[in-house]
């Protein structure tokens, strides 16, 4: 399976119905992938998260 973001790709969670409430609008920097589309990011404010890829985008 193809990873839609590498490692220290910029991301932001993705606005709407799209993405996970708790990440919508936040950015942050993709710092691992883990099996199954999700990725560590840790956010601009110092959390880091596991995320879905369909919840991210590239910034």
């Amino acid at each position: 399976m193809e990873r839609k973001f590498a490692i220290g790709t910029r991301v932001k969670g993705k606005e709407g119905d799209d993405g996970k409430a708790s990440f919508r609008g936040r950015t942050g920097t993709v710092i691992s992938y883990l099996s199954g589309s999700g990725y560590f990011v840790k956010f601009d404010d110092g959390r880091e998260e596991y995320a879905y890829a369909h919840w991210l985008e590239a910034i």
